[in-house]
């Protein structure tokens, strides 16, 4: 039940997979194999049994009591997808870059309706001496989810802590924002092979990265991008009553369009013939719109570029690059729609479009606090 401040009683659900056992395997291969051998959501419960929040009071229902409070509210911390980097350096070493996206994904306990997501990144960088097996990225991985190697600073759990004590829990919100549609141009179709995965896959973590960069530079409230997603594949405990829910996933009253262009990448020598420059170039636009008015409120293209200084023979790792460049993109877009940046619209936006692009940010401007 709520207390006498009127904080809403929310309900750990448990650790989760988003989408089907199929989907967990071809998304999440590591993770997925890593949490077969260790009791992720039991670690987590422990981490936070006994700490208390300030927006909302924490249930953790083990034994299978269910909430009868009529505005309580669920969380499940909901594994997305991972991403894994192999690059060989000049000195034989090998770049390990291995990235977890997760969402603590919070819904009305009684409908089964999501209200909410907050979406969570780790990432992980480090030197391996050979070429890392699988076996050996799978270690790496456990590693991050856990933070039981002692080279793990901050692990997955951490970041989901520290993501929950800083979330403002409501037993409802404001009007909805989400991703409504995530598209790759056909022209530019090949050039996001460097991201590995399926279409759908990038189409997905792009609208990770994007809901991301809104919750945390514009503090509002966002639904998940994907329709009707299943909560399946749970680990131990599983939701209060042993089962995998089916949540709904209201339309949003605002939405955003995302429409990814094309990616590319530029080299250039330097004198001292011992290094070149390498340029990233993340292409896309941005539709918002109010879709029951039919309103469109901005629609602008916009470039990202990101750079590095590499040793001759050294192999960039590709996805990362460019996923590193796209997530500083949109974050600096999100953050330039809460207070316009000239530096960040000449380096990112058109000559030609710079004054629609200003105008249409201001346009947005009064809407954030709608979204709280």
């Amino acid at each position: 039940m709520s207390n006498a401040v009127n904080r809403p009683a929310v309900l750990f659900a448990g650790v989760s997979f988003t989408g089907d056992y199929a989907d967990n395997r071809v998304n999440c291969p590591l993770s997925f194999a890593a949490l077969k051998r260790v009791d992720l959501d039991g670690m987590f419960r422990e981490r936070i049994k006994g700490r208390s929040f300030s927006s909302f009071e924490l249930i953790l229902d083990s034994q299978g009591h269910r909430s009868t409070d009529a505005e309580a509210v669920a969380f499940t911390l909901a594994i997305d997808f991972e991403t894994t980097s192999v690059s060989e350096l000049p000195s034989g070493k090998f770049k390990v870059i291995l990235t977890v996206y997760a969402n603590l994904l919070f819904f009305d306990f009684n409908e089964k309706k999501v209200i909410n997501t907050v979406p969570i990144n780790c990432e992980y960088i480090t030197l391996e001496p050979t070429r890392p097996t699988q076996q050996r990225l799978g270690a790496l991985m456990q590693g991050v989810l856990t933070g039981e190697l002692p080279e793990i600073e901050v692990s997955f759990l951490d970041v989901a802590v520290q993501r929950l004590a800083s979330t403002v829990v409501r037993p409802r919100y404001g009007m909805r924002l989400k991703v409504r549609t995530v598209d790759i141009d056909q022209r530019g179709l090949k050039s996001f092979s460097a991201l590995g995965g399926t279409t759908s896959q990038i189409c997905s973590l792009y609208a990770l990265l994007l809901t991301r960069s809104f919750v945390d530079r514009l503090n509002v409230a966002m639904l998940p991008y994907t329709k009707g997603q299943a909560i399946g594949a749970k680990m131990t405990g599983r939701f209060v009553d042993g089962r995998a829910y089916q949540l709904s996933i209201p339309d949003g009253d605002y939405v955003i369009d995302l429409h990814l262009l094309g990616l590319k990448t530029l080299s250039q020598d330097n004198e001292d013939g011992k290094t070149f420059n390498q340029a990233f170039f993340v292409f896309l636009g941005i539709h918002i719109e109010q879709p029951d008015l039919g309103k469109v409120y901005f629609d602008q293209p916009m470039r990202g570029t990101g750079t590095a200084l590499l040793l001759k023979g050294q192999k960039p790792g590709l996805s990362a690059s460019y996923l590193e460049t796209s997530a500083a993109l949109l974050d600096g877009f999100a953050e330039c729609l809460r207070d316009e940046n000239d530096d960040w619209i000449a380096q990112n936006i058109s000559p030609t479009n710079r004054s629609s692009f200003v105008d249409q940010a201001k346009s947005l401007r009064p809407l954030w606090n709608k979204f709280k």
